[in-house]
């Protein structure tokens, strides 16, 4: 599998998995790990995180880092299947980060700015239609905007709690 990293002005080739050999084997905060260097440089890694040592692939992580900081791509399997993908930039979430339903169906659509929520956040269901947006500046919340199941706007609400009354 080659991985791609859709960051702009990021290099591709650094999250490539053929340029990375494995170096280690352990536990790390609960998890089974296998740690891979960057052939290239050697403060580039590339870490697995399973569930358990059996690496069922039930459930797993790979993550990237320079000099242990989590910088790059990240992504979460379930059930072998891809079911979250993001960036990370110096251990906070940066970017575009997208969540999907085991049809591999976008359930979610997230935006960070250096670890803060930033822009529209949009919610999916099951069947693929838009049924809220949610809007952040700089981390703050502004507004939800909540779609009936056939996508059509219904109303906008200005408390984060969707629960509230």
């Amino acid at each position: 599998m080659v991985i791609t990293c859709r960051e702009k002005g990021q290099d591709t080739g650094r999250y490539d998995e053929q340029n990375y050999i494995e170096v280690s084997r352990g536990n790390w905060k609960g998890y089974y790990t296998i740690t891979y260097e960057s052939k290239n440089d050697s403060n580039n890694k590339m870490r697995i995180l399973f569930a358990d040592s059996t690496q069922n692939h039930v459930f797993y992580m790979k993550e990237f880092f320079t000099n242990d900081i989590m910088n790059g791509p990240m992504y979460v399997f379930s059930q072998d299947k891809l079911s979250m993908k993001g960036f990370m930039l110096n251990n906070k979430r940066h970017g575009e980060l997208t969540f999907f339903n085991p049809d591999s169906t976008i359930s979610d659509r997230n935006f960070y700015d250096n670890g803060l929520k930033t822009g529209v956040w949009e919610h999916f269901s099951i069947n693929g239609i838009l049924i809220r947006k949610t809007y952040y500046e700089r981390g703050n919340f502004i507004k939800h905007e909540i779609f009936d199941r056939d996508g059509k706007y219904v109303r906008t609400r200005y408390r984060e709690n969707l629960y509230d009354n």
